[in-house]
C-alpha cells in the first residue's frame, strides 16, 4: 500500500491487513471496538452498550477474560432471541418494520460477540459492522450477498468511515512521529486522560495547543489533534501523550 491508499483510500479490508503487524493487542481491540462505536446509533438496548463497555476496558485490561467472555455470551444469547423473534413475525405477518428491528439488533449483536471474541477476528468485525449498518439505514434484510444502489453506497460510506478509525488508531506508518519525552507535561496528560476516560474529545484542539506550549512542533500530530476527527480510544496521539502501547 502507497502513502497516498493509506490516506486517502477506502478498502477496509486492505487497510485492515495493512495495520495488524502495528498494532499491539490492545489497539487491536480498541480498533474492533470503535468500530462498532461508529455504529452505536444503531445499537438496540442498552446491553449492546454496556457490552460494548465491557469489550473498550478489557482491552485497557481493567476486566478479567472472564467478564468479557460473559459480555461475548450474553450478545450471543441477544442475536439467537432476536433472530428467532425476527422468524416468528415472517412466518406469522411477513416482513414488517419489528421483523426488520429484530434483525438488525440480532447483527448488531452478533457483530459485538465477535468483537469480544480471542483470538480476535477484526476483518470479520469490520465487515459484519458495514453490512449491518447499511440494512439498518436501507431497512432491508440482507440474508445472502446482493447489490443495489442504496446498499452499495451506505456501504462505501460506513468502510470510509471506518478506514478513518483504522488511521485513527495507527496514524500515518509512512511517516512514524518523533514523540519526545518533554512533551508530556502534566497539563498535556490531564487533557489526554481525561478525554480518553469520558470518550469526549472536544479538548484535542486545547491538546495542540498544550503540546505546542511544551516544545512540539510535529505538523501531524499538532494537525491531527486540530483536525474534524472523530476521535476513538485508541487514538495514536493520545497515546501517545499517555505512553499507551
Amino acid at each position: 500500500m502507497s502513502e497516498d491508499e493509506w490516506l486517502t483510500g477506502t478498502d477496509l479490508t486492505a487497510h485492515v491487513r495493512f495495520a495488524l503487524d502495528r498494532l499491539s493487542p490492545r489497539r487491536k481491540r480498541l480498533l474492533a471496538a470503535g468500530f462498532c462505536r461508529s455504529v452505536s446509533d444503531l445499537f438496540d438496548g442498552p446491553d449492546l452498550i454496556k457490552s460494548l463497555d465491557v469489550i473498550e476496558r478489557f482491552a485497557d485490561g481493567r476486566v478479567p477474560p472472564a467478564e468479557v467472555e460473559r459480555a461475548r455470551q450474553l450478545c450471543r444469547e441477544i442475536a439467537q432471541r432476536a433472530y428467532n423473534a425476527y422468524a416468528r413475525q415472517i412466518h406469522d405477518k411477513g416482513e414488517n418494520g419489528d421483523a426488520l428491528r429484530e434483525w438488525i439488533r440480532s447483527e448488531f449483536a452478533w457483530v459485538l460477540a465477535y468483537a469480544a471474541t480471542t483470538p480476535l477476528p477484526i476483518e470479520d468485525v469490520g465487515r459484519r459492522v458495514i453490512l449491518a449498518a447499511a440494512q439498518a439505514r436501507v431497512g432491508v434484510v440482507q440474508m445472502m450477498p446482493t447489490s443495489s444502489a442504496e446498499l452499495d453506497e451506505e456501504n462505501a460510506a460506513q468502510g470510509a468511515i471506518m478506514c478513518g478509525g483504522v488511521r485513527e488508531i495507527v496514524g500515518n506508518p509512512f511517516r512514524p512521529p518523533l514523540f519526545l519525552r518533554d512533551w508530556q507535561t502534566a497539563t498535556a496528560m490531564a487533557l489526554a486522560a481525561q478525554m480518553y476516560e469520558s470518550r469526549d474529545f472536544s479538548a484535542m484542539p486545547i491538546l495542540a495547543d498544550a503540546l505546542q506550549d511544551a516544545g512540539c512542533d510535529d505538523e501531524h500530530v499538532l494537525a491531527h489533534c486540530r483536525g474534524e476527527g472523530p476521535h476513538i480510544r485508541g487514538c495514536w496521539v493520545l497515546d501517545l501523550v499517555l505512553g499507551k502501547d
